[in-house]
């Protein structure tokens, strides 16, 4: 089969990656894990702490304690049980690895298909933690500038526009699946179709900056201030 068509399991790293399992006990099936060192021979991992650690995969099959399995690290895991997610569900890391829709920490993957044993997920931003986005810089308000200066990973822009073509909502993500949201501007307009708001919104820190742009009766901008 060409490379191109491999899908899912059949994917060598680094969708897929073998790990050794060198805890007391068994790590089962679907556990966000975390590598601790390197083993005998291949990565050890231990349950990730969704609040704590970086995601480094989602375990595909049990893993006994002493031996050697795969974690899915990017891509489709297949043949799964989504029963209790319906798509486009964010799941995330807890505590104990387990997946869940509890927000903590960062997003690990997000469900395509709802079944017991036939279910898909698409593991996503695994070893990615939420220090690493605040640290982002985010493009300055000063002018009306779309860039967007950070690779991170490989950022999404979506546009929303109003009747007479004005952009109202400027939205950046992590990817084009849209797992992140990671920052948003609001544009709004007076009845001469001026620029007179700019809501800008960092929404891994929930801070807001307000541009307000104010014209005089000619539709000169006067006054430009930033709160």
């Amino acid at each position: 089969m060409l490379h191109k068509k491999l899908r899912a399991g059949d994917l060598h790293s680094p969708s897929n990656e073998l790990v050794e399992n060198n805890t007391i006990s068994t790590i089962t099936k679907l556990t966000c894990v975390t590598f601790t060192a390197i083993g005998t021979i291949y990565p050890a991992i231990a349950p990730a702490v969704g609040s704590v650690d970086a995601v480094r995969g989602i375990v595909q099959a049990d893993i006994v304690s002493g031996s050697t399995g795969y974690v899915t690290s990017l891509g489709l895991m297949t043949d799964i049980n989504t029963i209790s997610w319906a798509p486009g569900t964010k799941l995330y890391c807890s505590a104990l690895g387990a997946l869940t829709i509890a927000p903590i920490g960062l997003p690990v993957g997000v469900v395509l298909k709802q079944h017991a044993t036939t279910g898909v997920m698409y593991v996503d931003n695994t070893g990615i933690v939420q220090n690493d986005l605040l640290s982002i810089s985010f493009p300055p308000d000063a002018e009306l500038e779309f860039m967007w200066s950070v690779t991170y990973p490989k950022p999404y822009k979506e546009f929303s526009y109003n009747g007479t073509g004005d952009i109202v909502n400027f939205d950046i993500y992590d990817t084009p699946t849209k797992i992140i949201h990671i920052f948003n501007k609001n544009f709004s307009y007076d009845l001469s179709g001026n620029l007179v708001q700019i809501v800008t919104t960092n929404l891994l820190t929930a801070l807001t900056k307000t541009r307000t742009i104010a014209y005089d009766i000619n539709g000169e901008m006067t006054s430009e201030t930033e709160t």
